[in-house]
């Protein structure tokens, strides 16, 4: 839901003589500008010249008055008449409250016959700012409070996360990356609103304000941001952010320097080959981190934080020094734009605006405003989807979506609240599952071929989701990714034929790979994990799937485990009863390995215990690529490999709905389509106030 102003122009002629036209006769012309239509008055008559004359006149526009000076101006010479243009300036503008003098002036030439030049004057005033991208909008405001809903508070302890993302929810406000999602390319350009489908193509600096990258890609400079600041509490007591402590972050993460007999950081590195291939981290001086590396170019990206990663946030040396950890809330501290105030374990966390806070709104670049412009910041947790929607409904709630919220009840809370703004986000198949290969029945790839054909994936898009979603088949590499990509039209036949609904073929398959129908008429009975919230897994879906597989005779139960940490461990160990979770199709933007990628690599993998020595050339090829090209290649590669060998199941890909209040100013859908709670946004937003308290919220 996009948040505009519309945009007040008043469109004058400008020259410089001083003539009164004495008029006789009078016409008028149409001049076409871009994005609007200029009707130019023309009178045509022999021209008089007098002493300069002003005539005052107000404009009379919705909700204020605009007072103009009109002089005339120019006499333009035609053949066979005399054009005289008028000179119309705005002198202020009167809105109820305030006198708001106009300063801004855009001139263009439109030509014409007559050659006119047109000067538009900018009504813009304390209630309006134009923002990067060229429009004229609500001025933002500072003050203000909201909650927000969260679902897992996480490890306070960043470096000891289970889960890359494990802590989201509230560290995005806290501490910070290297890097960030740059929110300012133009919409066309970030068709993913979030750092886990964004690559360096779409980065720009946060701690680091600069980088430099070898010719050989396997040497990272990164320039650190001067005049940052960590939170003036003890014992970092509010020092500036240097090289060293950058540097500190790296080695304690990597298992280098001083940490080298500790070993590299826990869980969430283990599937992060990019520490494999570090061989130093040095600061030159205050200001310089160089990080060379054997061969990795995909690690960069994660290493600036982009696509997201919880090992690319900064924390304090000084809070580990002193406590060893950072597992106390009360000893939590960062760079970032807010500070932790209270806590209450399992029901919210309260955060303050950070004073000191380094970054200006690069949204609004013109009004230089320091950022977060919101006060307060009180993250409740929410576990029961019910409870959400109605936290939504009351205002208790500023934004709501994504992984939290199916398509059904998006539907349904975008026709019960129509105040309420919503945005649609390009999406994945989240709920996509993952199959044991390395044991009966999926060892057998025609058992898992069956599976596919099982699933009418068009009644699933027309029944389920009302025409809101694409069956069409992919990998777990999207489309906008046009290098890596190989699309559906291009696969081979037999690959296509996998995808191909086909029940009667499905049960074939079976009774040929030596699964017939029982007694009871069931071929073999098998469990499949699902996490929600957590994961944003859609459960309903998850049991109208298993109904297409009852069909053929095979029996799956849906087992919910709403403790993430707890479903993590079981996929993690392979701990589960043949399927978990497969994340995700049509979803990894970034370095493949990070995410849907890794799940299948191995001698076993992990998730699935598949050893298969071709998709782990492909995934080592892209591990240790040196170049765009390579790491294109070998993608596409693995990727297509994955599609072959269903690994996992294909359902619809669907969009995401982010939901916020029209209170909540700027919000344009951000961070809709990944894992992360989308609260990282929330410090370029404001809140109107006024608004808000009217609604009663």
């Amino acid at each position: 839901m996009y948040t505009s102003t519309s945009m007040r122009w008043l469109v004058v002629a400008v020259s410089a003589a001083m003539l009164l036209a004495v008029a006789a006769a009078c016409g008028s012309e149409t001049v076409e500008v871009p994005g609007e239509t200029v009707v130019v008055e023309k009178e045509v008559i022999k021209t008089v010249e007098v002493p300069g004359e002003t005539v005052v006149k107000e404009v009379q526009v919705p909700g204020e008055t605009v007072v103009v000076e009109k002089v005339v101006t120019q006499t333009v010479e035609v053949p066979g008449e005399t054009v005289v243009v008028e000179k119309e300036v705005v002198k202020e503008v009167k809105v109820p409250g305030e006198t708001v003098v106009v300063e801004k002036e855009v001139v263009k030439t439109v030509a014409g016959p007559e050659r006119v030049v047109i000067k538009e004057v900018e009504v813009v005033g304390k209630q309006y700012a134009r923002n990067v991208w060229g429009e004229v909008v609500d001025k933002p405001q500072y003050g203000g409070s909201l909650s927000a809903i969260s679902i897992d508070a996480g490890s306070w302890n960043v470096f000891d996360m289970w889960h890359p993302n494990s802590g989201e929810a509230w560290n995005v406000f806290v501490l910070e990356c290297l890097g960030t999602l740059d929110l300012t390319l133009p919409r066309d350009k970030t068709p993913y609103l979030t750092a886990r489908y964004s690559d360096m193509s779409m980065a720009r600096g946060l701690l680091a304000e600069s980088w430099d990258v070898s010719p050989d890609m396997l040497t990272y400079t990164f320039n650190i941001r001067e005049g940052v600041k960590w939170h003036n509490k003890a014992p970092m007591n509010g020092r500036e952010l240097t090289a060293a402590d950058v540097v500190f972050n790296f080695e304690r993460n990597l298992g280098l320097g001083d940490f080298a007999e500790a070993g590299p950081g826990p869980a969430f590195w283990a599937f992060t080959p990019s520490k494999l291939s570090v061989e130093s981290v040095t600061a030159l001086d205050e200001s310089t981190v160089v990080r060379t590396h054997k061969a990795q170019l995909t690690s960069l990206g994660g290493l600036m934080g982009v696509p997201e990663s919880g090992g690319c946030r900064i924390m304090p040396p000084d809070v580990i020094s002193k406590y060893g950890d950072m597992k106390d809330w009360k000893n939590v501290a960062g760079t970032g734009p807010y500070m932790i105030t209270d806590v209450v374990p399992s029901s919210f966390i309260t955060f303050e605006r950070n004073p000191d806070y380094w970054q200006n709104d690069p949204m609004h670049p013109d009004l230089q405003n320091r950022l977060p412009y919101i006060d307060q910041i009180t993250l409740i947790e929410i576990l029961d989807s019910a409870v959400q929607v109605a936290a939504m409904r009351s205002g208790k709630s500023a934004l709501y979506g994504a992984k939290k919220l199916s398509l059904p009840v998006a539907y349904h809370l975008r026709e019960t609240n129509p105040e309420l703004g919503f945005s649609r986000v390009a999406g994945s198949s989240k709920t996509t599952n993952a199959m044991r290969a390395d044991r009966p029945p999926f060892d057998d790839i025609n058992v898992r071929i069956a599976m596919q054909k099982a699933i009418n994936l068009n009644e699933i898009v027309f029944g389920y989701y009302g025409g809101d979603a694409d069956p069409t088949p992919a990998g777990f590499v999207p489309a906008f990714k046009t290098d890596q990509y190989i699309p559906y039209d291009e696969w081979p036949e037999y690959t296509k034929w996998m995808y191909e609904y086909d029940a009667d073929e499905a049960e074939r398959l079976l009774d040929e790979a030596g699964y017939p129908r029982g007694a009871d008429g069931i071929r073999f009975k098998i469990g499949w994990d699902v996490n929600f919230p957590g994961w944003g897994h859609d459960i309903d879906l998850a049991i109208l799937v298993t109904s297409y597989w009852d069909k053929i005779g095979v029996d799956v139960e849906v087992q919910h485990f709403p403790d993430s940490s707890v479903m993590w461990a079981r996929a993690s160990t392979g701990d589960h009863d043949g399927m978990t979770e497969g994340c995700c199709r049509h979803r990894q933007a970034g370095p493949f390995h990070a995410s849907g990628g890794s799940r299948f690599y191995g001698s076993p993998s992990t998730h699935t215990g598949i050893t298969d020595p071709v998709y782990n050339a492909a995934w080592e090829a892209a591990t240790a690529a040196t170049t765009l090209e390579d790491l294109a290649k070998a993608t596409r590669e693995a990727n297509q490999r994955y599609i072959e060998q269903m690994w996992s199941n294909m359902f619809p890909v669907t969009p995401f709905y982010m939901v916020h209040q029209p209170w909540l100013k700027n919000y344009r859908g951000e961070l809709g389509a990944g894992t992360e709670d989308h609260l990282q946004v929330l410090k370029y937003l404001w809140v109107d106030t006024q608004l808000k308290e009217a609604m009663g919220h």
